[in-house]
């Protein structure tokens, strides 16, 4: 399933909350901030998608997720694993990113 994920099936979801399990009942909810395309566009013979990011926005301070497979939840999107890299602390918590390819 996530090979299949798309900008768009996050871009609909910008703003919206994610549950990031830490452990398996454990999580952090997360605000998804940003959703951005990346490099150039694939050529129309290309048989894949271009290439994105998505940033998530943390408001804890005091749990700092290490880069890593997370299980992530979303209410319409299900669940989902995704690698997250932690970007660093900003004034309103802690921002993570991913990057499809």
């Amino acid at each position: 399933m996530i090979e299949k994920l798309t900008f768009e099936d996050f871009a609909a979801h910008l703003h919206e909350p994610f549950h990031v399990y830490y452990t398996e009942s454990e999580y952090l909810e997360m605000m998804l901030k940003q959703v951005s395309h990346l490099g150039d566009e694939p050529a129309a013979d290309e048989d894949r998608t271009q290439a994105f990011s998505i940033i998530f926005q943390c408001p804890e301070k005091d749990k700092y997720l290490i880069q890593a497979i997370y299980k992530i939840k979303h209410e319409k999107m299900g669940d989902l694993d995704i690698f997250l890299v932690p970007l660093g602390p900003n004034k309103e918590g802690t921002q993570y990113e991913a990057i499809f390819n």
